[in-house]
């Protein structure tokens, strides 16, 4: 279990095994060079350079690394300050760069148990997080910001995912579209144009807000759908459209939710 380093300002020779030699760029960490990649129980740690933007890509970032496994753990990127120190300071990645239909990262379809945490996309110029092929499962996104995009923040198929501590803001569609047997613990959907989250089935919010989101703040819309969802003191306020709309077969247990002041019905 190795720890690696991210740095866009490091002049080392740029192979991760150091804070002089770190990486230059996440996607650098993430295909690893030399023969060295990252894998399950390694930690790459982003440092945060005190610039707006730590990265702004030429080109959509693509998880097609290592995933994590049951033995060894997860593969983990975590953003630090410009110590080093873990304290929540995000590592920023900006999409301004990108060109028309290029998301912030696409293509990790095989790639199970990655953790996130302390990263904000912003910017991406169609969805900031999408994947096509195999649904990925397990991964752990923590403090992890997710604004600006021209369309949805996440437009995936995730299964088993989990979002703790995490916002979804201002974006050109959904907040979150697509999530299977998801779990979101206290985060945010504001400002987002279309709904503030639009799920398919078997997923748990738990302490979330969902507010002033062009469309429902809550959408579980999927006729045939199967399964049970979990709503527990969530606060969905200020929507356009319904506070919370049902369709298919979901059987569903609300417990303690504030809907109120939304566009349709509560």
């Amino acid at each position: 279990m190795t720890t690696y380093y991210v740095d866009p300002t490091a002049t080392g020779s740029d192979d991760g095994s150091s804070q002089a030699d770190a990486w230059t760029s996440l996607q650098r960490a993430i295909d690893g060079t030399g023969g060295t990649q990252p894998t399950a129980g390694d930690t790459v740690l982003l440092r945060h350079t005190g610039s707006p933007n730590d990265e702004t890509p030429s080109a959509e970032i693509d998880f097609d690394g290592n995933g994590g496994d049951t033995t060894n753990g997860y593969v983990s990127y975590i953003g630090v300050n410009s110590s080093w120190e873990e304290d929540g300071t995000r590592y920023v990645i900006d999409g301004g760069s990108l060109g028309a239909g290029l998301s912030l990262a696409v293509g990790y379809d095989t790639v199970d148990k990655v953790f996130i945490a302390n990263v904000e996309f912003n910017n991406a110029k169609d969805n900031a997080w999408e994947a096509s092929g195999t649904y990925p499962e397990y991964w752990v996104f923590y403090n992890c910001i997710f604004s600006g995009a021209t369309n949805a923040a996440f437009d995936t198929y995730f299964q088993n995912v989990t979002f703790i501590r995490c916002a979804f803001l201002d974006n050109g569609g959904d907040g979150y579209y697509r999530p299977l047997n998801g779990k979101f613990i206290h985060c945010a959907f504001i400002g987002n144009s279309g709904d503030g989250f639009e799920s398919y089935h078997n997923c748990t919010l738990i302490g979330c807000l969902f507010h002033d989101n062009g469309g429902k703040g809550i959408n579980f819309s999927h006729s045939g759908a199967t399964g049970l969802d979990l709503l527990m003191h969530n606060v969905v306020d200020g929507n356009t459209g319904d506070g919370i709309y049902h369709d298919g077969d979901l059987i569903d247990f609300y417990i303690g939710n504030r809907i109120t002041n939304n566009g349709g019905y509560g």
